[in-house]
């Protein structure tokens, strides 16, 4: 890790009264030491909700932010958007809590969110008597149709009316699952986790599902145990995009508590009522012609932004680098959350510096829990092999597998070949593009150099 820069950051962080606290940890806490995260990452109600819970529970002050951030993200949907360059992103976290089985109480942080959520939708009820209530699946992640049917559009036939409601929100207990599922020969899991996150519309082009979703509001919150992910994550969920496309957290208890009580009603009243009032001050804000608020930055936070900038996209090596291509999205997209949360469509340095706490905790966590010695020489190797095949394209315009194949005169399994072009299509921004040539039969793939000019655009672009 660039000690230079982690040194910037410190400054810059001094330079706005807090505390000596580093969004790289790296060099202070060794790697199987579980992170601690800094309180100022609980923002505004957020902190509430941990104040209440964790006064009454073991569940972990992480696990309860994140319910809070997840349950929120999916209550306001596509209301509020934020630019980054040509791009556009909601509020859409995905967050994955790692624990010890039973141990961690990952589970027990859902309860009070669950209890307010509940009460938010009771209370626009009242008020709406036509209001549809957040849909909140808690039977896990199995398949990409069964994403899609939640969330379907009118079919054409007319025979379904569909789901006028895209907001949904996955609680999904068992990932260890979820990566066995995406593992099936014929699943279509991973890509739809992937394109869901993206915001892009579902339109499988199989025969026999038909099942389209358009304009997909999808938040999930899944729970594995560090054991199960260690041994059930492969080298291809570590690089192609799926795993990064999660905010990865280190959860353990904080404390015993024997008898645990139940929140009394007032204070759930209290929370949902401020959960209502926040929604209802987005409702009010000036819309665009999707019905939707547009947050930005003040010119405080651009400077913030632009100091962290290099930090935050940092090449790191290794499986770190790998989880953590998203974080500059991911910076932005929680500040924008907490920028809401605190009532308002404007960026302040005080939201854009609760965020930097999540992405110093996530990479910490990652550090921690990826400690795997032989998964590191996976993806070292599939780096290497990464290189080795950009190098091909200073001779070749494009390349098929079979040519890339080829170019290693067969002495690289094909297997090996696919990771590292899937490293590669799923870098921030990819050097190589996948393009599809219809043959009339089987289809073939072609891969082609992005032009130079292009990536650099993109990368400016986040």
């Amino acid at each position: 890790m660039n000690q230079l820069k982690d040194k910037m950051f410190s400054d810059l962080h001094a330079e706005h009264g807090q505390d000596s606290h580093r969004y790289s940890v790296e060099d202070e806490i060794p790697i199987a030491a579980m992170p601690i995260i800094n309180e100022k990452a609980f923002f505004g109600i957020v902190k509430d909700f941990i104040d209440i819970s964790s006064s009454n529970s073991e569940a972990s002050k992480v696990a309860i932010a994140a319910n809070v951030i997840a349950h929120f993200s999916a209550m306001i949907g596509r209301r509020a958007y934020q630019w980054i360059g040509d791009n556009v992103i909601h509020c859409r976290p995905f967050f994955l809590l790692i624990g010890k089985t039973g141990k961690s109480r990952k589970g027990t942080s859902e309860h009070l969110p669950l209890r307010v959520s509940k009460r938010v939708d009771e209370i626009f009820k009242e008020k709406f008597p036509n209001y549809q209530s957040l849909n909140i699946h808690g039977g896990g992640l199995s398949s990409g149709e069964g994403i899609s049917y939640a969330i379907r559009d009118a079919s054409d036939k007319g025979d379904d009316p569909g789901v006028e409601d895209k907001r949904l929100l996955v609680i999904e207990p068992e990932f260890a699952n979820t990566l066995a599922n995406c593992k099936r020969e014929t699943s279509t899991l991973s890509a739809t986790i992937r394109n869901v996150f993206d915001g892009r519309d579902l339109a499988p082009l199989t025969k026999n599902n038909r099942t389209r979703a358009s304009k997909p509001h999808v938040v999930i919150l899944a729970h594995i145990t560090k054991l199960e992910l260690n041994a059930k994550s492969s080298i291809l969920e570590i690089s192609n995009g799926l795993l990064n496309r999660f905010l990865i957290c280190a959860i353990a208890r904080e404390k015993l508590v024997a008898l645990p009580s139940k929140t009394p009603d007032e204070k759930i009243n209290m929370l949902a009522n401020n959960l209502v009032g926040i929604m209802e001050f987005i409702d009010q804000q000036p819309k665009d012609s999707n019905q939707a608020v547009e947050v930005c930055m003040n010119q405080e936070a651009e400077v913030l932004w632009v100091k962290a900038y290099p930090r935050l996209s940092n090449d790191r090596d290794g499986h770190i680098g790998a989880l953590m291509a998203r974080v500059e999205v991911y910076a932005r997209m929680l500040a924008m959350i907490f920028c809401l949360l605190d009532k308002k469509i404007v960026i302040e340095v005080s939201h854009l510096e609760a965020a930097f706490y999540w992405i110093a905790y996530v990479e910490s966590s990652i550090m921690y829990l990826f400690n795997d010695v032989n998964k590191q020489k996976e993806l070292n190797d599939t780096e290497n092999l990464s290189q080795r095949i950009l190098n091909l394209f200073k001779t070749q315009e494009s390349l098929s597998k079979t040519e890339i194949n080829k170019a290693f005169n067969g002495h690289i399994k094909s297997k090996e070949i696919e990771h590292a072009l899937s490293f590669l299509l799923n870098l921030s921004p990819p050097p190589i593009l996948q393009i599809i040539e219809k043959t009339g039969g089987k289809d073939k793939y072609i891969f082609k150099l992005v032009p130079a000019e292009k990536a650099e655009k993109a990368k400016k672009a986040l």
